[in-house]
């Protein structure tokens, strides 16, 4: 026979209120309390971002794109009350509960360490065992055969694509990718920065430095991106997915006498985690508590 829970540290979760008013607070607060720039999904806000703006000669500079901690939402791009309705009654309350506990997290220290703690520690969630510690970083190269062309400036469709599919062999994941925005003119103005670490010096110039340094060796790096954001439940995948992405550019630069080497690229930290509800906690939850959590998951969205 199933008992009824009365764990302490549930209410921290879901509110035990009989009450509809209780349970049905503005959710537009919520999401605004929960993510950086509410609903909009991080895809949206990548792709708003100038990169062009950021000085990659200055790794003091904090100038790049940061966000703590965005939504996004499936395959589809968004979510509606409707699309909310269709899903199962423990992964509405999954996404309450969820929300709730994200929201007492002071955006000062919001980030993917913190985010991660939230939901691995959250008794209504347990991870998804065959997404547990997904973690990848790789590089690409510009080399001898110069594929983003001798003026990165503007790079060529062709550079592009070859980047796109550097990057979407590190995530392993094209709902992922899609969702974060990192493609088209975004890739190109984040490959484009490569240029700036270029160094065009002249014959003249070259001379007079083998004479003041005849070896120099010089590495430059900076974070162009870096980004957190959280995967709501769909019908298909019914699980939550924290995502973390970082873009750094980088150049190493030597030089003996008139001989020079110049390697530069892009590097990719990419990890996740999936959770989904813990289907004995929930189910043991009393009936308003219940009721109550799915009425506000429905209302999060027109």
């Amino acid at each position: 026979m199933q008992q009824t829970l009365s764990f302490r540290f549930l209410p921290l979760f879901l509110s035990t209120q009989a009450s509809s008013n209780a349970m049905s607070a503005p959710t537009a607060n919520l999401l605004a309390s929960v993510f950086d720039a509410g609903a909009t999904p991080i895809g949206e806000l990548v792709q708003k971002f100038n990169f062009s703006r950021v000085d990659v000669q200055d790794a003091s500079k904090n100038d790049y794109l940061v966000v703590h901690l965005a939504p996004s939402y499936g395959a589809e791009g968004h979510v509606s009350k409707a699309s909310l309705s269709k899903l199962d009654d423990n992964v509405k309350i999954m996404i309450t509960g969820t929300l709730k506990t994200l929201s007492k997290v002071d955006p000062s220290e919001r980030s993917y360490d913190s985010v991660l703690g939230s939901l691995t520690n959250n008794p209504l969630l347990e991870t998804v065992a065959s997404s547990e510690v997904i973690k990848r970083a790789d590089k690409i190269l510009k080399d001898d055969t110069h594929f983003m062309k001798v003026d990165w400036k503007v790079p060529d469709a062709s550079a592009i694509a070859k980047v796109q599919e550097w990057l979407n062999t590190v995530i392993d994941d094209k709902e992922t990718v899609v969702a974060s925005g990192i493609s088209g003119k975004v890739l190109k103005d984040i490959v484009a920065l490569s240029s700036t670490f270029i160094k065009e010096t002249s014959i003249f110039e070259g001379l007079s430095e083998v004479i003041e340094i005849p070896v120099k060796k010089e590495k430059l790096e900076k974070t162009i991106l870096d980004i957190t954001f959280l995967r709501f439940p769909t019908q298909k995948t019914p699980v939550f997915k924290l995502n973390h992405i970082i873009l750094r550019e980088w150049t190493q630069y030597e030089k003996i006498a008139l001989l020079e080497k110049q390697t530069t690229g892009i590097t990719c930290d990419y990890v996740s985690r999936e959770f989904k509800p813990r289907a004995a906690t929930l189910n043991a939850l009393k009936t308003e508590t219940r009721e109550g959590a799915i009425k506000q998951a429905e209302e999060l969205f027109v």
